[in-house]
């Protein structure tokens, strides 16, 4: 049988599938397109790696400038939960090298928030008073000299009640270097500096662009009329300046900004992690600044900040719930000792208790307006009482000047003129 070859297509039909690719074509068409979208994936696919590696072994080699090698201190940082607020301390040191080492100038605990997008830097100025394993009277600076920077994040948080997650420390050389190397800062200087203990440098009050040398001249100097929150103000101005310079920087000027001003400072973070706290700044975080507050007291040991404690815990709990904690601060530093008055009653029988206790408190600002015996010598406990509540923070100052004791309100127990009333008891011991 000879099959049946006619078809059923015209002459034009033909014509036309003549003019269209072979399937044989398209297919190798489809083929080399498929190849060169693999190609392009796994090209691209190098490239980030490459970058990526890049990245790892260049955010190494600046972690490695930073690196921060105080194993007894870095033993004592406490990791926070993923996501949540952490505390990094912040150590200034600018000493000149002439003068004997007074431990650290600068103390600021800053929380961060990435979360939340807060930061809150909270000053804690050197001279707060602490009590040290000697079991004596210190400066918290001293916490350095004494037990290395292990004992001064002790301290800071066994005054302020947070574990410390990252330590960030500078000295005098790295941050000169630091300031020239950002081309220098604008600061708002909160009073005029002269001071030749700190430099030679003039500086007026004001929004000055300073570099380096004069920007560590503003950080040291003291000679202000209240030394300690005038410091601390100066010094918080100068943070924030230096932030908002860096923070200024596009993502990647920024780490090569960082890779400059890494053998700048010494800090346990990574790069990664320094990054994203100077982040907050440029991501318009909301930034929280206060001073620990506190009163200026003397004594035979040396000039202290002391801390009340009902003034410390209202501004510590602003801080943890993530708040401004400039209001409480500003409302404790309103208890002035200056606008305070104290009666002192010696309630144990010791031999010159009631004046020592008056030399001390006058000492430390307050006004004392009367001195004497209590009716009867039976007091084993120390009592500072206070009649309104306003002057409960007051109370609690007055404790740490006279050494030992415990606040009480006045209730219908006790009648006196002043605002506060010292009953000296057995438990009293004289302060050094």
């Amino acid at each position: 049988m000879i099959p049946d070859t006619r078809t059923r297509e015209s002459a034009s039909m033909f014509a036309q599938r003549s003019r269209r690719t072979g399937l044989v074509v398209k297919e190798e068409r489809r083929s080399r397109l498929r190849g060169l979208a693999i190609l392009g994936v796994i090209i691209l696919l190098a490239l980030v790696v490459a970058l990526f590696v890049s990245r790892c072994t260049y955010g190494s080699q600046v972690s490695g400038k930073m690196s921060y090698d105080d194993e007894p201190a870095r033993a004592l940082l406490v990791a926070p939960e993923e996501n949540a607020p952490y505390y990094t301390l912040i150590i200034g040191e600018y000493d000149d090298g002439i003068q004997p080492d007074e431990g650290p100038d600068m103390l600021i605990l800053a929380r961060v928030d990435e979360q939340g997008q807060k930061l809150t830097l909270l000053s804690i100025p050197p001279a707060t008073q602490v009590v040290l394993p000697d079991n004596r009277n210190h400066r918290i600076a001293d916490a350095q000299t004494y037990g290395g920077d292990a004992e001064l994040i002790t301290q800071v948080h066994n005054l302020t009640g947070v574990d410390i997650a990252h330590v960030v420390k500078i000295d005098e050389d790295g941050f000169v270097k630091l300031v020239d190397a950002l081309g220098g800062i604008t600061v708002d200087v909160p009073e005029e500096v002269d001071d030749p203990e700190a430099g030679s440098t003039f500086i007026p009050a004001g929004v000055q662009t300073l570099n380096g040398e004069d920007a560590l001249v503003l950080c040291r100097a003291d000679n202000y009329a209240n030394p300690f929150t005038s410091r601390s103000a100066a010094q918080m101005n100068v943070l924030i300046s230096l932030l908002n310079a860096m923070a200024s920087h596009t993502a990647l000027d920024f780490m090569a900004q960082l890779d400059a001003i890494a053998p700048c400072i010494k800090t346990d973070m990574t790069s990664d992690q320094v990054s994203n706290m100077f982040s907050l700044f440029s991501n318009g975080a909301t930034v929280y600044t206060a001073t620990l507050p506190g009163t200026v007291y003397t004594t035979s040991s040396g000039v202290f900040y002391s801390v009340p404690d009902a003034a410390r815990t209202a501004v510590m709990d602003a801080v943890k719930d993530g708040k401004d904690p400039s209001a409480e601060a500003k409302a404790a530093a309103k208890a002035n000792p200056r606008d305070v008055t104290v009666t002192v009653r010696n309630g144990a029988g010791v031999a010159g208790a009631a004046s020592r206790v008056s030399e001390l408190l006058t000492e430390a600002g307050y006004e004392v307006v009367d001195v004497g015996n209590a009716d009867s010598y039976v007091y084993d406990e120390t009592l500072v009482v206070y009649d309104e509540e306003s002057f409960e923070a007051v109370a609690e100052d007055v404790v740490s000047k006279v050494g030992s004791g415990r606040v009480t309100d006045a209730s219908i127990y006790y009648n006196f003129d002043s605002d506060i009333l010292v009953v000296i008891g057995s438990d009293w011991k004289p302060v050094d």
